[in-house]
């Protein structure tokens, strides 16, 4: 029960990104030290230079600050290991996709209900659908 897992990932797994993150966000479940971390890059060779240093620090959230990053498909790889000296690795990917345009950006969209609109499409579906008696 002790091992940690990935809880959340910034950028989140398969996410697709107008605007090139930062950082790099890993949090996990429970404190861990983060031993080994890439960015593998799809349309290069070479991974991204992350300037990654492996930590001997329990920690349950790991920050990495990124270079700049093109539009391109991204694979992170992580590992990590638990206090009971338990190893773990995973791998997710993320796009950076500058042409995505995203509801934030848009101008005609002010305020303030347009917060919480991406959960809106999904429930109103249902809704409409009980209204009508058969």
């Amino acid at each position: 029960y002790a091992h940690a897992g990935l809880e959340k990932t910034i950028p989140s797994a398969n996410s697709t990104l107008a605007i090139a993150p930062a950082n790099l966000v890993l949090e996990f479940d429970n404190t861990v030290m983060l031993v080994k971390l890439a960015l593998d890059d799809d349309n290069q060779k070479p991974p991204v230079n992350l300037a990654f240093k492996p930590s001997s620090t329990l920690m349950k959230t790991h920050t990495l600050t990124l270079p700049k990053l093109t539009d391109g498909h991204y694979t992170v790889k992580w590992s990590a290991m638990g206090k009971d000296g338990h190893a773990m690795n995973g791998s997710y990917v993320f796009m950076v996709d500058a042409t995505t345009v995203q509801p934030a950006e848009n101008p005609s969209a002010k305020g303030s209900q347009n917060k919480s609109l991406p959960s809106a499409p999904v429930t109103a579906p249902q809704e409409s659908h009980g209204t009508h008696a058969h």
